[in-house]
C-alpha cells in the first residue's frame, strides 16, 4: 500500500490573493496552475469504528468521475502526516468495498466494519487550486482548498493550504 506524506496548514481565506502571488510559489512553480471543483463524502459505522482504528474512508467527485480513498494512519500519528494510501476508481457516490484492490485492507475494513452499514459522516465540497512545485530535487504538489464542510445539516466554511510530496 503506498505511503502518502502531506502537510495541511488552516488558511485564512482572506490570505489566499496574497499567497498566490508570493516569490516562494513562483520560484519553485514548475508548470500550470489547475482549478477544480472536489466534492467529498467521508464514511464510517454508526460507531465512528473506522475511525477509531485509524481509518479513512471517503468517495470523491471529481467532475463525473468517483473515487473511492482508503487511508489509514499510523496509531502514534506523524507531522507531517505518513499515512498508508490506496485509491480506486469506483461506478456510484456509494463506498464499494468490492472494489478496493488491496485484500488485506478490504479484511481490515470489513472486520472493523463487523457487518454495520457505512453511513455518510460528513462532506466537503471544495474547489481546490493546484500547482506543482520543484524544491531540491522533489516534486510537490502545493494545493488551496477552499469552500465547506458540512455534517448533520450544519455548514462550516473552510480553507487551507496543503503540500503533499509526489516524488522524492
Amino acid at each position: 500500500m503506498p505511503e502518502e506524506i502531506e502537510l495541511k496548514l488552516a488558511l485564512d481565506p482572506h490570505d489566499v490573493p496574497r499567497l498566490r502571488n508570493t516569490s516562494t510559489l513562483k520560484r519553485f512553480g514548475s508548470g500550470g496552475e489547475t482549478r477544480k471543483r472536489i466534492i467529498t463524502n467521508y464514511y464510517d459505522t454508526p460507531s465512528l469504528a473506522l475511525r477509531r482504528n485509524y481509518i479513512a474512508l471517503r468517495v470523491r467527485k471529481i467532475g463525473r468521475n468517483h473515487l473511492q480513498s482508503i487511508k489509514i494512519d499510523p496509531p502514534n500519528g506523524h507531522f507531517p502526516a505518513q499515512r498508508a494510501e490506496t485509491e480506486n476508481p469506483i461506478p456510484t457516490d456509494r463506498p464499494d468495498l468490492e472494489c478496493i484492490e488491496d485484500p488485506a485492507v478490504r479484511r481490515l475494513i470489513e472486520k472493523c466494519r463487523g457487518g454495520r452499514r457505512l453511513l455518510r459522516v460528513f462532506s466537503t465540497d471544495v474547489v481546490r487550486e493546484t500547482r506543482p512545485l520543484k524544491f531540491a530535487g522533489n516534486e510537490i504538489e502545493c494545493a488551496i482548498d477552499r469552500g465547506v464542510v458540512s455534517a448533520r445539516g450544519r455548514r462550516v466554511p473552510i480553507c487551507e493550504l496543503e503540500f503533499e510530496l509526489q516524488s522524492g
